[in-house]
């Protein structure tokens, strides 16, 4: 039985995204020099800024993990990129993180991370993940 997830960011993740802003709020009253004070919130705006575009991006995008091990990840657009779930993939309580790689198959390799919260997803979603990424991925 495939398992179709559509990648909706979670709660809890854009909360932790959101933490971005606590290095920021910590400098106004420390004492340190000025240009620290300039410099660090603008590069923990930037992040913050960046993972919302990808958070944004992933959104949009769905995930096909088949019984036979094989994974697809659909783009916004309706591409279909067949992928290989890595062994740098985790599982951590509450959150699981599928590294992947693009297929040998397609002429173009490319990688990236998905991060999955428990609270952007049904419980029975939950562990069909967990139980795929615990008995399909490729073993060390």
């Amino acid at each position: 039985m495939p398992l179709d997830l559509s990648l909706k960011p979670s709660p809890s993740r854009l909360g932790l995204l959101f933490l971005h802003l606590l290095p920021a709020l910590c400098l106004l009253g420390s004492g340190v020099p000025s240009w620290v004070r300039v410099v660090l919130p603008c590069l923990t705006g930037i992040s913050l800024l960046w993972n919302l575009v990808r958070l944004k991006q992933e959104a949009r995008c769905r995930l096909s993990l088949l019984a036979s091990g094989e994974a697809f990840l659909w783009r916004g657009d309706d591409q279909k990129l067949p992928i290989v779930i890595t062994m740098e993939s985790c599982i951590v309580g509450w959150i699981q993180v599928f590294a992947w790689r693009s297929a040998p198959e397609v002429p173009h390799v490319r990688q990236g991370r998905i991060c999955l919260m428990r609270d952007g997803m049904s419980a029975s979603e939950w562990r069909h993940l967990r139980t795929w990424l615990r008995w399909r991925r490729p073993k060390a």
